[in-house]
């Protein structure tokens, strides 16, 4: 029998959380991006992440119909490319959290 420690349940319900706002963000609702975007940023400093870079996709290669949770991890090293936390859309930003979530659950 395997016991979960609080550190992987609390994983999977962020995983959950920033999963559903991806979903949210990829239908394209009015208002969304901003509710979101503070959404990922307050998950982000749960994790002690407030200042700094994330890795996304290059602008050539994000197409706005894209709509797959794991982009980060199928793409090549060269269609990526970092971004300052500050300056990141709440779909980029949606992404980093999919992508260091998913990682760490690993």
């Amino acid at each position: 029998m395997v016991v979960e420690t609080e550190e992987q349940n609390s994983s999977l319900h962020l995983l959950e959380k920033v999963t559903s706002g991806l979903t949210e963000v990829f239908s394209g609702e009015r208002g969304v991006m901003g509710r979101q975007r503070a959404s990922f940023r307050s998950i982000l400093k749960e994790y002690g992440i407030t200042r700094g870079v994330a890795v996304v996709l290059k602008q050539s290669v994000h197409s706005p119909g894209d709509k797959a949770m794991d982009a980060l991890m199928c793409a090549p090293d060269e269609d990526l490319t970092t971004c300052a936390l500050s300056k990141c859309t709440a779909k980029q930003l949606g992404l980093y959290l999919y992508y260091l979530l998913t990682k760490s659950k690993q």
